[in-house]
């Protein structure tokens, strides 16, 4: 009876391990810091357990696909959501490697940059989530809008002015800019005017920096956890910082490395969002406070915010 109990025990763990766990745990993180919940696609979920299959298979590591391939699913994420059913081309795709879990995958790409911005999008509303691998976990997140998904099922030959091409899945679709820029800016109204992380009064917050692929500080090896700080499109023209600092117990760390737009070595991070890396792993159990100081719209803007850090 011991055994069973111990079997059915493990048996309930996995499965408590599931995608629908780790869109509530991403949806958490998001509410957390001022963004909408994003909703499951089916469509994006087969894309991302496609790619997660051939990853697992191929044991390569990256977004694109090597036709001939075992498990070959299509070249781009693009193309893997199109194949999948997807009306549009729109797509965010992150990936993680190793994890056990999907919560400790996506802590993993919150301790990164670029990847963390990319589950932190204000533009994306819709998810699909996969793993694959048995020995060797790969974890896939392909993220769209479905606004325009839906405006792709549509014929838009009659609307007078500008044409976006390229946007859907048929490429004979044209979507008016108009449109296009309203659904744009409809989805980034429902998000907070500023979006920080560690979001204000966050927890256990961990201590380093994850290197990632491409990794936008690849000379510091003991990087410490990355602070972002990024500005609704819908509510700010342009920012221009001033200051971006990082307190401890009320002193300056001074050894940090701030990247923007202008300065950001692949040229991925979007306009009106920083980041700041200190040079040095945080202290544990500490108290740290961020304090961002910039202006918009020709007035001066301070953005100040605490967060604690866990044992690691």
């Amino acid at each position: 009876m011991r055994a069973l109990l111990l079997l059915f025990f493990c048996i309930t763990a996995f499965r408590a391990d599931s995608y629908k766990d780790a869109l509530a745990y991403l949806n958490k993180i998001r509410h957390s810091g001022g963004l909408p919940a994003l909703r499951a696609d089916y469509r994006l979920k087969r894309a991302a357990y496609a790619h997660a299959r051939y990853l697992a298979a191929s044991a390569e590591k990256g977004h694109e696909e090597r036709r001939g391939s075992k498990e070959y699913s299509g070249m781009t994420p693009s193309s893997r959501i199109v194949k999948a059913g997807y009306s549009a081309r729109v797509v965010v795709e992150n990936i993680s490697f190793g994890e056990r879990r999907y919560a400790d995958s996506i802590d993993t790409l919150f301790s990164t940059v670029y990847h963390r911005l990319a589950f932190l999008d204000m533009r994306v509303d819709s998810i699909g989530i996969a793993r694959a691998g048995r020995y060797r976990s790969v974890f896939v997140y392909d993220m769209s809008l479905s606004s325009i998904e839906r405006l792709c099922g549509k014929a838009h030959s009659d609307v007078e002015g500008e044409y976006i091409y390229g946007v859907c899945a048929n490429s004979s679709i044209k979507l008016p800019a108009g449109l296009f820029k309203k659904a744009l800016r409809d989805i980034e109204s429902k998000s907070a005017k500023i979006v920080c992380y560690p979001f204000e009064g966050a927890r256990n917050i961990p201590l380093g920096f994850v290197h990632e692929r491409p990794d936008p500080v690849a000379n510091l090896k003991n990087a410490g956890y990355p602070i972002t700080i990024s500005f609704n499109p819908a509510y700010y023209g342009r920012v221009s910082m001033k200051s971006f600092r990082l307190y401890r117990d009320g002193k300056r760390v001074k050894g940090v490395k701030i990247l923007s737009r202008a300065n950001d070595p692949y040229a991925k991070l979007r306009e009106n969002t920083f980041v700041l890396i200190p040079r040095n792993r945080l202290h544990k159990n500490s108290s740290y406070r961020v304090e961002f100081r910039a202006n918009a719209g020709g007035k001066s803007l301070l953005k100040s915010w605490s967060f604690h850090t866990g044992e690691r």
